[in-house]
């Protein structure tokens, strides 16, 4: 008896060696050579102040950066199909700007919620527009109508805390012929007080790429962190991606939520332990299909032991813990 709990005891230990070994051996990932490199934020796992943006946009608007390349994609049939929030076309994806249509904002000087029965796809999101000639004058030119700043509040945004928070598509501003955004009509309020000191701060914070400029894509088919570039790049949900290549951007256009990291891009393992903690770009890890950040090597040694456990931990944790103000 005493010899097996002996054997049993050193495959236990056999199987986290190996797990160390593998992890160190995938942690050194090619990294390109570019001044974008990203540099981690330096709080300690256990300090519950620890910066908790890993992620951040980088581009002025999905439309003024975007490349000729990206509006092809803006075309899309009028496809006959019963919708709510989540498309039942594509089940779990969610309309962009809630389903509001993002052409009444001009064209009709008001939110009008779209047609889930007409529909177009611009650089991987999917937009519900309010009838065919909304459709049809948002298909020529979608940079024309869509939002600043990836539809992020423009105030929070351009604020001395430089806050990245989503918008209430009902609360909206039309400047210049510019589409604005905001979470509230405070918000909305403090922004027409003073629309260039907004605007402006909002430029300066929206200039980070998210994942410090590596692309999502390459995780997955490199199992490498590759810096992209600065002139390669696209905008979905509100963060700016840049890709090495154009082959690159188009495979995520085509499908985005298959690349991003989960949790936000927060350290996993600290998930699965209903913590968010930033996480390193460079430290990472595919399983099942999905690529995970961790903070340090060390985390993702710990999530690597039975990786099957601690993603079922971190997505039922995750369920509640997204919703959670964060620390400030």
């Amino acid at each position: 008896m005493n010899a097996t709990r002996r054997f049993v005891g050193l495959m236990k230990q056999l199987l986290v060696v190996m797990a160390l070994v593998a992890a160190l051996i995938s942690s050194v990932p090619a990294r390109a050579q570019s001044p974008q490199a990203n540099t981690k934020q330096q709080q300690a796992p256990d300090d519950p102040k620890a910066k908790n943006t890993p992620t951040a946009p980088n581009a002025e608007s999905a439309g003024q950066m975007a490349s000729p390349e990206s509006k092809s994609k803006g075309k899309a049939e009028i496809e006959g199909q019963e919708g709510t929030q989540v498309d039942k076309q594509s089940p779990g994806r969610e309309p962009a700007l809630k389903g509001y249509c993002p052409a009444a904002y001009m064209l009709e000087g008001k939110a009008v919620k779209g047609d889930p029965e007409i529909r177009s796809t611009y650089a991987g999101e999917l937009y519900y527009l309010s009838n065919a000639e909304a459709k049809k004058k948002f298909d020529a030119d979608p940079e024309k109508y869509l939002p600043k700043f990836g539809g992020l509040c423009t105030t929070a945004l351009g604020g001395p805390y430089q806050n990245r928070l989503p918008c209430d598509p009902e609360v909206f501003e039309v400047l210049h012929n510019k589409l604005y955004l905001f979470s509230c009509e405070r918000a909305k309020r403090a922004f027409v007080k003073k629309p260039q000191w907004f605007i402006s701060g909002a430029k300066n914070a929206f200039g980070k790429p998210a994942l410090g400029g590596f692309s999502p894509v390459a995780y997955q088919t490199r199992n490498k962190a590759i810096m992209g570039h600065k002139s390669v790049m696209t905008v979905y949900r509100g963060n700016v991606y840049w890709f090495p290549s154009a082959s690159e951007r188009g495979t995520f256009i085509e499908n985005p939520e298959r690349y991003l990291p989960k949790y936000d891009g927060f350290c996993a393992e600290g998930v699965s332990r209903n913590k968010r903690y930033p996480a390193d770009p460079e430290s990472f890890a595919v399983h099942d299909g999905r690529t995970y950040l961790f903070y340090d090597p060390k985390a993702k040694v710990t999530f690597l032991v039975n990786p099957k456990e601690a993603a079922g931990k971190a997505d039922a944790n995750w369920v509640t813990l997204k919703d959670k103000p964060l620390l400030p």
